[in-house]
């Protein structure tokens, strides 16, 4: 098995052996015991509802005395700027609004920041006289404010939270599943929901699940239990007629998945506390507002362009490939949105896996928001470094932070520093799955073990593993970026972004694949949308390693290395040794020990560890250190430019085969001038060449004429043609090939 990839086996027995005995094969049994299923919820998964009695909850029957004695008059609810907040606000705004009650809502600006204002409410105070303010997802860790309202106000206080119990509480009714309750992980939005299940009755309740469902798998809240039944309830009947709209409008499924949710409305409803104004969002969902739904799209549209604006930045005026090597990306600016640190944060951390830290600098200050991988406990990293930062506060995986102007490179050394001592497997990127798919399993049955577990997070899907031969592959998509693989598994499988592995998998190479199933609803089937590929040896590669090797053909001057040399530095850690074919591969690992090498193939690259990389493609190798370069031949295929060479003894080199004259050179020049704009190079040779040379030989000929600069290609489809007279003799590759 492939280092890349490790199934994941932590299960529990007991529970295991009890779904056995529910005739489920010993295989699915270990899945769903990873997925949270237990002996004692089983039944409530399978059908679907568990809704615990409301008054469980510590201070639930002083919270609906409560809002009930203030119904009579104006209700202001303060919430927070996120789609857990936002849901939360207009959960209580439309049941209040849908009973005759009075309210007003006021939610923060990301710049503002997280939790109550007291310059914000006491405007409100000055406006009208309140019965009652009610705190929506947040309030719980805000005792000082709370208590001087109340004593400058008199002003009754209700705090609905779900965050993590400070060691003082505020001096009012607080209802916070983390007090006292069966199931404590709720929502923001799921502690609203119970609210006025309390307050009503369930079917009431239920009304309002759509926006609950929102919140809680916005926030990332774990899908089980009494989030199952609240997410179920949502997703099965959407009565929000804003909610209806934006999914309608962003061409989510129908019934609505949870994965709709997490990737096609949650970030738009997030859009506009991040680059605007929160109250867009409320106003879609509190007043339908057409106005509103056209403003989300808009807001999103910018807050991918500020991400990308952001990420440019980082990527002009940091050396990110250097940082990655230092286990820590640390990028930061000033003009930047609060709302989109995050975002970049999380989009490098997936490119470098490793700790990724942004920051936009906010007054002597600068704001920050880091972003984890598997294996690091930032809020300790964070906590640790406490004594540089304003405020700091978050969980294992993200950090929201504050850190003065003086101590923002200290920051970054000291978290460098712990970084250090991190053991270097954690950063290799391996991908986990839960069950790898086999033959004589009825592929029906997996399909349904994946329905079993949902709804649940992109994150806790079923991931399959498959290793199987690519029957076909094609691009698709505006800009043939996306990838579709039919299996002879029989499977369709898509990799959105993918198209790196086009040439391999349309070559008929058998890969392994690691993917979740999904409900195709235009091909009424299932089919598996890939989260990583991994390229096996081929015999239909030969082709591709002669391309690849011609498009990096050099005769420059380069570093040769000595044996001991090369010993000295395979022994390291992190070494990259790359390869023409494979057979260069295996003719090496004959003389030298290369089992701790991972081979990869084309574009598969780690940036850290000890890798063998076949005939590269598409690489970032100024991301690696100690590149050594196997190849001893006076032409050569130059892949980086931060590469040391070593020369391996033989008597078969990769182009040998190939053939060259001037009547071939002749015969495609004149081809390339008859080109038409609708023809790609490609298309040139299966038209006019396919009978008279191979595509080696055809390729061959177009370097010839990039070197004398009589061909300058723009794109598959675009080419410039140079007038100028030239002597093919001039050319090196050329001269090389004809002697």
């Amino acid at each position: 098995m492939s280092k890349k990839f490790s199934k994941i086996d932590n299960f529990n027995m007991q529970d295991v052996a009890f779904f056995c005995e529910q005739n489920l094969p010993l295989s699915f049994a270990k899945v769903l015991s990873q997925k949270g299923f237990t002996a004692e919820n089983f039944w409530q998964f399978l059908s679907g509802e568990k809704f615990h009695d409301p008054y469980e909850m510590y201070s639930m029957k002083e919270a609906v005395a409560l809002v009930k004695s203030a119904m009579t008059g104006t209700i202001l609810i303060c919430g927070d700027y996120d789609a857990d907040g936002l849901t939360a606000t207009a959960i209580l705004h439309n049941y209040f609004k849908a009973n005759g009650v009075d309210c007003h809502t006021l939610i923060p600006t990301r710049e503002q920041g997280y939790g109550l204002h007291l310059e914000s409410i006491e405007q409100k105070l000055a406006q009208c006289n309140y019965s009652l303010i009610i705190t929506v997802d947040c309030g719980i860790s805000e005792k000082e404010t709370i208590e001087f309202l109340q004593q400058k106000y008199n002003v009754s206080i209700l705090v609905t939270d779900h965050h993590e119990l400070p060691e003082n509480l505020p001096n009012c009714v607080c209802l916070n599943p983390k007090l006292g309750y069966p199931y404590p992980l709720l929502s923001g939005a799921g502690v609203a929901f119970k609210l006025v299940e309390a307050l009503t009755n369930l079917h009431t309740a239920k009304l309002y699940a759509d926006l609950a469902c929102v919140g809680t798998i916005a926030d990332l809240m774990p899908i089980l239990d009494e989030n199952r039944s609240i997410v179920l309830a949502g997703l099965n009947n959407l009565n929000n007629v804003g909610l209806k709209k934006l999914a309608q409008a962003s061409r989510c499924n129908n019934p609505l998945t949870a994965n709709d949710v997490a990737m096609r409305i949650a970030p738009k409803i997030n859009a506009a506390g991040r680059v605007q104004s929160p109250l867009v969002a409320l106003d879609l969902l509190c007043n339908d507002s057409m106005d509103a739904l056209e403003q989300l799209f808009v807001l999103n549209d910018v807050r991918k362009t500020l991400s990308d604006e952001m990420l440019e930045f980082a990527n002009k005026n940091f050396n990110l490939a250097q940082q990655s090597k230092e286990r820590l990306i640390f990028v930061y600016g000033t003009g930047f949105k609060h709302g989109v640190i995050g975002i970049v944060a999380n989009n490098l951390k997936t490119q470098y896996n490793v700790p990724c830290v942004a920051l936009t600098q906010d007054g002597d200050n600068f704001v920050g928001s880091a972003r984890g991988i598997d294996g690091i406990n930032l809020f300790q990293l964070f906590d640790n470094a406490s004594h540089l930062l304003v405020k700091f506060g978050g969980h294992s995986g993200s950090v929201g932070f504050t850190v003065s102007k003086e101590n923002l490179l200290p920051l970054q050394n000291h978290l460098k520093n712990q970084l250090k001592h991190v053991n270097s497997s954690v950063f290799k990127g391996v991908n986990s799955y839960d069950l790898e798919m086999e033959k004589d399993v009825d592929f029906q049955a997996y399909c349904a073990l994946a329905d079993l577990v949902r709804p649940a997070l992109p994150s806790d899907e079923v991931v399959f593993y498959l290793k199987t031969t690519a029957i076909s592959a094609r691009l698709f998509g505006k800009e043939s970026e996306h990838l579709e693989i039919i299996t002879s598994f029989g499977l369709r499988l898509v990799y959105f972004y993918g198209k790196q592995y086009f040439d391999a998998l349309s070559s008929g190479a058998e890969a392994e694949f690691t993917f979740t199933l999904e409900k195709d609803n235009f091909y009424k089937s299932y089919c598996g949308v890939v989260n990583a590929v991994k390229i096996d040896n081929s015999l239909h590669f030969d082709k591709l390693y002669k391309l690849n090797y011609i498009n990096n053909l050099s005769q420059e001057s380069r570093q040769f290395i000595t044996e001991r040399q090369f010993l000295n530095t395979i022994a390291q850690e992190n070494v990259t040794l790359v390869v023409d074919t494979f057979d260069t591969y295996q003719n090496l690992s004959k003389q030298f020990d290369l089992s701790q090498f991972e081979v990869n193939y084309f574009t598969e690259v780690s940036s850290c560890g000890k890798q063998v990389l076949v005939s590269p493609k598409e690489v970032k190798f100024d991301a690696l250190e100690n590149v050594v370069v196997i190849d001893g031949n006076d032409l050569y295929a130059k892949w980086c430019d931060n590469a040391k060479y070593f020369a391996l003894n033989s008597n078969d080199w990769l182009l040998s085969s190939v053939s060259l004259n001037r009547d071939l050179c002749v015969l495609v020049f004149g081809v390339l001038k008859k080109k038409s704009r609708f023809d790609s190079l490609d298309d040139c040779y299966e038209k006019y060449l396919l009978s008279k040379m191979d595509h080696v030989t055809f390729r061959m000929c177009i370097k010839v004429f990039e070197e004398l600069h009589l061909v300058e290609i723009e794109s598959k489809y675009q080419i410039k043609i140079s007038s100028i007279k030239v002597d093919l003799s001039d050319s090196s590759i050329f001269t090389h090939f004809t002697k």
